[in-house]
């Protein structure tokens, strides 16, 4: 009988040895893997910084001011441009015969042609 405990034991010792050392090494995959993560989070973090700090320096005004200047062709804002809300009906264009038979099927459409005319 005492043989038939020792074997059992000697077993669930073994057994529990194996379990130990299968823990202990998944353990230490795991950890591979969180340092792993962490090294590629503070490289995504600097990444981030230089990103940031390209973004401040393309968004500077002086910068944003040269490019539009060179590539669009703005005019600067003339007083006659700006009405009161009084006035704004009596200035927009009238809708035309085209613009209101359009309207049901495509407004956009619709509007977008009546200015090409």
């Amino acid at each position: 009988m005492i043989k038939v405990i020792n074997v059992m034991l000697t077993v669930a010792l073994l057994f529990t040895a194996f379990a130990l050392y299968k823990v202990e090494y998944s353990k230490r995959a795991v950890k591979r893997d969180i340092a792993l993560l962490e090294t590629r989070i503070e490289e995504e973090k600097e990444h981030m910084k230089l990103l940031t700090a390209e973004w401040s320096s393309m968004m500077r005004p002086d910068r944003l001011e040269t490019h539009a200047r060179k590539h669009l062709a703005l005019r600067a804002v003339k007083q006659t441009q700006f009405v009161r809300m009084e006035e704004l009906a009596r200035r927009l264009p009238e809708r035309t015969a085209a613009f209101e038979a359009n309207t049901a099927d495509d407004p956009v459409g619709a509007m977008i042609e009546s200015f090409g005319e």
